[in-house]
Formats: structure tokens, C-alpha cells, sequence
């Protein structure tokens, strides 16, 4: 019987300058008043990512071409709110619709679906037609 061991989990500071145009251009656009308190590329095992953090608290992540994972607002400010051009229309005409005042925590694209995180303590999945398929709370 023999042992491997694989090495996962590097993670590496980088310059803001470093990251893939897309994520620069994502920043830009829905946090260009937003400071970054940090970049960082996460070397796993099966895959790079980036990961960004702004000083109101939000996190984002980003694959290794620049589109955007996971933007993660829970240890923001609780005035903040999610930009608009992030949420496909079809989410937050629902999450409006059956939540409202509710608080869009973080959005996430895990493969072919979306996962919603709310203030409320709900979790959504959306498949890629936007339409409801899982609560979770």
C-alpha cells in the first residue's frame, strides 16, 4: 500500500493588475467606488480561481478566465445592496416577488445553476432557466 499525498490549496497574493481583464472589468463596473483590500489566486487541486476582497466586506471570486463565481455580501455592510446588473432579472423578479425586503446575501454559478443566498436564512437553486428548483434553510 503506498500514500500520496497532493499538494492543494496555494494560495498567492497578487497585484490587482494581475487578475484577468474580466474580473477587472466586473470590479469596474458594479464596485468601481469600492477599494480592494486584497487579490489572491487559489491554486487547487483541480482548478485556479481568484479571489477579491473589497473594504465594504463584499467577497468575489472569480474563475481563471475572469468570469465571475461567487459574489459574497454577508459580512457587508447591511445597507448594502446586491448591484442589480448581477441578478438576472428573472431572480430578482422573484425574489422580489415572494421575499421582500429581503436581503440578497450572496449569488453563486455552480454549474449549470445559481444558488441565492438570503438574509432571511433561505438558500435558492435556480437552474440555468432561472426557474426555482431547491429551498434550502
Amino acid at each position: 500500500m503506498s500514500v500520496i499525498t497532493l499538494k492543494a490549496d496555494n494560495d498567492r497574493i497578487i497585484d490587482v493588475k494581475d487578475l484577468p481583464s474580466k474580473a477587472n472589468d466586473f470590479i469596474s463596473t458594479y464596485f468601481k467606488n469600492e477599494s480592494i483590500t486584497y487579490a489572491k489566486m487559489e491554486k487547487d487541486l483541480f482548478e485556479n480561481k481568484y479571489e477579491v476582497r473589497l473594504n465594504n466586506g463584499v467577497k468575489l471570486t472569480f474563475y481563471k478566465n475572469g468570469e465571475w463565481q461567487e459574489v459574497d455580501a454577508e459580512s457587508a455592510n447591511v445597507t448594502f445592496e446586491m448591484p442589480h446588473g448581477i441578478i438576472p432579472i428573472q431572480l430578482r423578479q422573484y425574489i422580489e416577488a415572494n421575499y421582500m425586503g429581503v436581503r440578497i446575501n450572496s449569488i453563486e454559478k455552480e454549474g449549470r445553476f445559481t444558488d441565492v443566498s438570503l438574509s432571511n436564512g433561505l438558500d435558492l437553486r435556480f437552474d440555468s432557466n432561472y426557474k426555482l428548483v431547491a429551498i434550502d434553510d
